[in-house]
């Protein structure tokens, strides 16, 4: 499966137990071997609280749909979890 630049940038992320972090505003490419390295995400209204930015590496992404970004629980910072789902009930 291919996705696009603009396809990506617009996805949703979530944790592989479900937390929405927020969407994808931004990629970094590592020219050398032309691969994704990292993702920038603007967070969501709970996590801006938090942080204005989140920098997740590749190696913490679970999976890409075309529909949503699943990434490593331990990417939410110290205090997110417990405040994210709060604002979700």
């Amino acid at each position: 499966m291919f996705i696009t630049s603009k396809q990506l940038t617009r996805l949703p992320v979530q944790t592989a137990s479900g937390t929405r972090l927020g969407r994808v505003v931004s990629f970094d490419l590592d020219v050398e071997t032309g691969k994704c390295a990292m993702i920038h995400v603007t967070p969501g209204v709970a996590a801006r609280l938090l942080s204005d930015e989140l920098v997740i590496a590749w190696s913490q992404i679970v999976s890409i749909s075309a529909d949503v970004v699943i990434v490593v629980d331990s990417v939410v910072p110290v205090g997110a979890t417990r405040l994210a789902r709060a604002q979700e009930t």
